[in-house]
């Protein structure tokens, strides 16, 4: 079923999107994702990525660093790979004290290129195009660039998670719904009875949507058909099946391939 609702676009919106971490050593291995939330406070939209400390434990000690992604996005904070390389959305994430974290941009402020991974033994990002250097919290250490890495508010609950708060985030959000192919976290989650699966095409093409166990074997097809662009939202029954955690996979002739966990619990 189609929405066309911008009502029914955003509350999907604010489920779909997911920022990926990756470590600052080891060739940037991926840690995990976690989805990005969207806050209003008089008047005005917030993206909020709330780090759980448990799950990345670089952060947990001082000039521990990761990289967080943000694949749905290339026009947000964006950066290149080199000069005229590829551009992708990217946030360093820091802890720069017992209590305290930063939050800075990739982008370098002399021409745009990405900055690399935060090198502990120098104690600095480095630009990847004319060797800029910045300190853990943005400060220009060495040029050609002249003004700081753009930095986003952090907050450290005094436990086990840091939240990042990222104000141009929902902007790139909305001005790109319509130019993605995304797929949402299925309501409610965990689910007993009926399930609700949302997604948005790009594009219009071939589309499958399935569910798995965690073996990888098939245990319910949901749409095998071609499909316009637009939004959707699957409706289906897991009363018939067993308590457990399972993948359900969205891909499409022109290339998109994505999965999320779904938990049925007992009845």
């Amino acid at each position: 079923m189609s929405i066309s609702d911008n009502v029914s676009r955003r509350d999907f919106l604010k489920s779909a999107l997911s920022v990926s971490v990756f470590a600052s050593l080891n060739g940037g291995v991926l840690l995990g994702r976690d989805t990005i939330g969207l806050r209003s406070e008089n008047g005005t939209i917030t993206g909020v990525v709330a780090i759980d400390l448990d799950q990345y434990p670089a952060l947990n000690e001082v000039m521990g660093s990761v990289r967080l992604e943000f694949p749905n996005l290339p026009i947000f904070d964006q950066c290149t790979f080199g000069v005229g390389g590829d551009a992708f959305g990217r946030v360093m994430l820091s802890r720069v004290g017992p209590t305290e974290f930063s939050a800075v941009s990739a982008r370098c402020t002399h021409n745009s290129c990405c900055i690399d991974d935060f090198n502990k033994d120098t104690e600095r990002f480095r630009c990847q195009c004319h060797g800029s250097e910045f300190s853990i919290s943005g400060d220009v250490m060495r040029g050609p660039a002249s003004a700081p890495l753009t930095s986003y508010d952090t907050t450290f609950d005094g436990d086990r998670s840091v939240s990042i708060d990222i104000p141009g985030l929902p902007t790139a959000v909305m001005s790109e719904s319509t130019s993605l192919t995304m797929l949402g976290q299925s309501t409610p989650n965990p689910v007993r009875d009926e399930a609700r699966i949302e997604y948005t095409l790009h594009r219009g093409g071939q589309v499958n949507l399935a569910i798995f166990n965690l073996r990888g074997e098939l245990i319910r097809s949901l749409v095998q058909s071609y499909q316009t662009p637009g939004v959707y939202a699957v409706r289906t029954d897991c009363s018939s099946l067993a308590a457990g955690i399972y993948v359900y996979r969205l891909s499409t002739s022109f290339g998109y391939s994505a999965s999320r966990r779904m938990t049925v619990g007992a009845g």
